[in-house]
């Protein structure tokens, strides 16, 4: 079986660094996400304990 208009390894090649790439992007937004839901987390657990604080003294 012949192939019909292989691409050239330099272009293979491209196309491998170019994954690679968005493979390394990926998972650099993947490790960002994940910071930034913790310290989401972490405001949310600050806000409820001021709230509660003023509630608990008559503040709210």
């Amino acid at each position: 079986m012949k192939l019909i208009n292989p691409k050239p390894i330099s272009e293979i090649n491209q196309e491998k660094d170019l994954l690679a790439q968005k493979d390394e992007l990926i998972a650099q937004l993947k490790a960002e996400n994940a910071h930034l839901k913790s310290r989401d987390s972490l405001i949310q657990d600050d806000v409820t304990f001021i709230l509660e604080t003023l509630a608990n003294n008559g503040m709210v």
